[in-house]
């Protein structure tokens, strides 16, 4: 178990609304193993105030959850990650609060004389309100699905991904929808140490 908590000289505690808002943020994480599964469980939380220069317009504290976990099967391992978030957009404190959920499955095979093979599967949903030219106020939001393969051998390797994103921008006077695909190769051959 660990535990960690922090507070900013950079502001006081701030009354909003006749409500003394706290200047600081904390984590905690706890991790386990028993016998061929490993896990982890994450969160964190920072007050609205903690080491930002704008004054906040609510009382939104932001905070972070995370579930990570990995079953060993030997020479393969099956691995799971989840998160979710609220924090500013793009990590930027004059952007509004957005709502990030997230979850990956991966499967490893890993064999001494064979290419190991790794695929995962991932979910991202992005969601925050933001107001338009008019005063109103848009929920903005998206969903990427990701499927990624990687073959990877002693001198070489293949990575084909596929991305969906589906993007969502909904007001009462408008309806802005937009989805796109990304489909991606890269790949590595390294026939000697000096080249690649």
């Amino acid at each position: 178990f660990q535990a960690e908590l922090c507070r900013s000289w950079r502001n006081a505690d701030l009354p909003i609304d006749s409500v003394l808002v706290p200047d600081h943020a904390w984590k905690t994480r706890l991790t386990g193993t028993n016998g061929i599964l490993s896990w982890g469980i994450s969160t964190s939380a920072m007050s609205p105030t903690f080491m930002t220069y704008n004054h906040p317009a609510d009382i939104d504290n932001r905070s972070q959850y995370s579930f990570d976990s990995t079953i060993n099967l030997n020479p393969s391992t099956l691995s799971l990650n989840v998160l979710r978030s609220r924090d500013y957009l793009d990590n930027d404190e004059a952007n509004p609060l957005a709502e990030t959920s997230s979850g990956t499955v991966q499967y490893t095979y890993v064999c001494p004389d064979r290419p190991s093979l790794i695929t995962s599967y991932t979910v991202h949903d992005l969601a925050y309100e933001q107001s338009d030219r008019v005063g109103q106020r848009i929920r903005k939001g998206s969903r990427t699905l990701t499927v990624g393969t990687s073959l990877v051998g002693t001198r070489w390797c293949v990575s084909p991904t596929c991305s969906i994103k589906k993007l969502d921008a909904q007001s009462v006077a408008t309806d802005e929808d937009l989805d796109s695909t990304v489909m991606k190769i890269t790949g590595r051959f390294t026939p000697d140490e000096r080249l690649s």
